[in-house]
């Protein structure tokens, strides 16, 4: 499975996008014999599946936004895809492989939802402020995603997507080499 993480401060911004047929017609979903421009909710806790527009669960967000207006990038986002070869998940796969996920990342009593966007792929939207005020803060969020979508390979029998190198490396190699260099 392959991730993609980004962070925003309007949900209505993610919802237009996810809800829309893209810039070139390209967001369909099939379902029940139907083929439907834009994607559609297939799990979260905001209690909007099925719904094809974001109004509900963008309402839900900016009211718990409001419980803390300092926090200026308070929506969190990954897109989650299949590999080439693997099966395409039902609905009912994506929503339990979308509540593992938020129980693995540490989101889980925040407003989050996910749409489908196509066959192959997921957006898992999270309002990083609970109902409450509380901060989910993501932090060490791209190495969570990482054991988070392993887990998520594994559940359901999916292929092992290409992981980024492990943080620190980079770093290890750098310490190990020779300073200075020629003059």
């Amino acid at each position: 499975m392959i991730a993609k993480i980004t962070r925003g401060s309007n949900p209505g911004n993610i919802g237009a996008y996810l809800h829309g047929p893209g810039h070139a017609n390209e967001h369909f979903y099939e379902r029940n014999g139907g083929r439907y421009a834009g994607g559609v909710v297939v799990g979260g806790n905001v209690f909007v599946t099925g719904d094809a527009d974001e109004k509900a669960w963008v309402k839900e967000m900016r009211a718990a936004m409001r419980t803390r207006p300092e926090i200026t990038k308070p929506v969190w986002q990954a897109s989650l895809r299949n590999t080439v070869e693997d099966r395409r998940l039902t609905d009912a796969e994506w929503a339990q492989a979308g509540q593992t996920f938020a129980e693995s990342m540490g989101f889980a009593e925040h407003p989050w939802v996910m749409v489908r966007h196509a066959d192959d792929h997921v957006h898992v939207v999270v309002c990083r402020v609970s109902d409450e005020g509380t901060v989910w803060h993501g932090r060490n969020d791209r190495r969570a995603v990482q054991s988070a979508c392993t887990r998520l390979e594994l559940e359901h029998g999916l292929q092992t997507a290409p992981r980024r190198r492990a943080a620190g490396r980079g770093a290890a190699r750098r310490a190990a080499a020779p300073r200075g260099g020629p003059r």
